[in-house]
């Protein structure tokens, strides 16, 4: 069995002897988590098609099932497929998707199952990307006609790994709301046009390796390895929401020393419009995270920052956008980081446009003791963790309920959503609450989860989408987040469509 799983750059030399000597080589790529009929049926069909029967499986860091998936790891998938009689050698894939793999391999045929012999119900698009490269390296793709069975459906109804609490929210929304419902939802989102308003911050995460004691000074040290920078703050905002959406527009300020622009710029998808302005004797923010490299523990941070106030001529300028874009577009959505972009003067602007305003804000180091949720009211909705609504109330013992009935009389929001990490989160509209639990596994980084979250919540709002479903989908796009380090990756609409579908299966 082990004879058969190779390094995919290995397994070029023998795919390529094979051919030499005139026999066809199949490829076929997937999952394979929980080897079933179905997948034995497809293989052994693929295999009729030519001589050599190659399997490459999905990385588990690039599976997006739900929780708890995939069941089987990488290297258990890769044996059970060995296992197979059928198969001649199997290799685990080192990109999300299989395009760069067949150009690698160059197999005669590429070989797929029934469900995708319409291209267009690949919500990915990678089949298409597929079909363009067996065709770059003289192949062709062909469809098996066997039986189709699912294993997501047979994980959920044998050895589901969610708890009790989150089966009854998925049991509940199947019995709900039909598939067709849901993508309608999805669907009403691709023209929708936004703005976003928020500070632009680059993080920065630095990775050491902790030497230890200095010899001379009571000072931890550690060697720096190797760094990367995300698009943080409002710019990961806007990245969330670009692959659901028509056109963003970002309104956000960049510093006049240490702009990053030309990096911000590179990191933005197509279809956001970058306007800032330019904040004087300011760099654009930073924050800087070092992180120990071996088990990514963060060790401490430091912020390159002026939060001050922008001034009046600048606060003229952000106020003049505001009502340019804010009156066109269909919502708004604003994350407060407390950095000096919201002016008192810019608050009150931000106000006018309250029926589309669908609010986040953020206790962070630089602002703690000065932030309060109270100065926005009357909103379409708001979002925020629980830590910073206990902070609103200085209170950290009363029932979360509570403390959002009194928020909700202070402020009248129509929707008031608060997140509370591995707790999930908890809606208030119309004196009815609302909750859904977390779906989170496998946490790498928190930071961002709540950026992520309040992205795909301000569009379900913006459509309609019942609050019950709408906690669902937003605690999918956190759990998300929360598997990726750094704040640069932006949320996947087919991702977050195709874990929803694998789990209400």
């Amino acid at each position: 069995m082990n004879e058969k799983i190779y390094s995919l750059n290995s397994l070029v030399k023998p795919l390529t002897a094979h051919q030499a000597k005139g026999k066809k080589v199949v490829h076929c790529h997937g999952v394979f988590d929980v080897i079933h009929l179905g997948h034995i049926k497809y293989l052994e069909a693929a295999k009729t098609h030519g001589d050599i029967l190659v399997v490459t499986l999905t990385q588990d860091q690039h599976i997006h099932k739900g929780p708890g998936r995939p069941v089987f790891s990488e290297k258990i998938r890769s044996e059970c497929i060995a296992a197979l009689e059928c198969v001649d050698y199997v290799a685990i894939n080192e990109w999300a998707s299989a395009e760069e793999t067949i150009l690698a391999l160059k197999p005669n045929i590429y070989v797929k199952g029934p469900d995708y012999k319409t291209l267009e119900n690949d919500l990915s698009g990678n089949i298409f990307k597929e079909k363009e490269a067996i065709l770059a390296v003289n192949g062709e793709m062909k469809f098996t006609n066997t039986e189709l069975y699912s294993s997501s459906k047979i994980v959920n109804q044998l050895f589901s790994p969610l708890s009790d609490d989150q089966l009854s929210v998925i049991n509940a929304i199947k019995s709900k709301y039909s598939h067709d419902e849901i993508m309608k939802y999805f669907d009403k989102m691709d023209a929708l046009t936004v703005t976003t308003i928020g500070e632009a911050i680059i993080d920065n995460y630095i990775f050491c390796n902790t030497l230890g004691k200095s010899g001379k000074d009571s000072l931890l040290m550690s060697q720096e390895l190797s760094s990367e920078r995300y698009a943080g703050g409002i710019l990961a905002i806007a990245n969330h929401l670009s692959d659901f959406v028509q056109s963003i527009q970002l309104l956000t300020y960049v510093g006049d020393t240490d702009d990053h622009t030309k990096f911000i710029q590179s990191k933005l998808n197509t279809n956001i419009q970058f306007d800032p302005i330019i904040k004087p004797n300011s760099p654009t923010i930073m924050k800087k995270r070092y992180i120990e490299s071996y088990n990514k523990t963060k060790l401490f941070g430091t912020y390159i920052i002026n939060d001050s106030f922008i001034d009046t001529k600048r606060e003229t300028e952000l106020i003049d956008k505001i009502n340019q874009h804010a009156a066109t577009s269909d919502i708004v959505v604003l994350t407060d980081y407390g950095h000096g972009l919201l002016t008192p003067k810019v608050i009150e602007t931000i106000q006018n446009y309250q029926k589309k305003l669908i609010i986040n804000t953020q206790v962070n180091a630089a602002n703690i003791g000065y932030y309060t949720v109270s100065k926005y009211k009357n909103t379409r909705a708001i979002c925020m963790h629980e830590g910073e609504l206990r902070q609103e109330f200085r209170n950290r013992s009363n029932d979360i309920r509570t403390l959002i009935e009194q928020l909700s009389i202070s402020s009248q929001h129509e929707l008031i959503i608060v997140t509370r990490g591995n707790k999930g989160a908890i809606a208030y509209q119309n004196q009815t609450f609302y909750e859904c639990p977390a779906f989170s596994t496998d946490i790498v980084d928190r930071l961002g989860s709540g950026d992520t979250f309040l992205s795909i919540c301000a569009l379900c709002i913006e459509v309609g989408m019942p609050i019950d479903l709408l906690l669902l989908i937003s605690n999918l796009a956190g759990a998300y987040a929360v598997k990726k380090m750094g704040t640069g990756h932006a949320l996947s609409k087919h991702v977050l469509i195709k874990t929803l579908e694998n789990m209400l299966k």
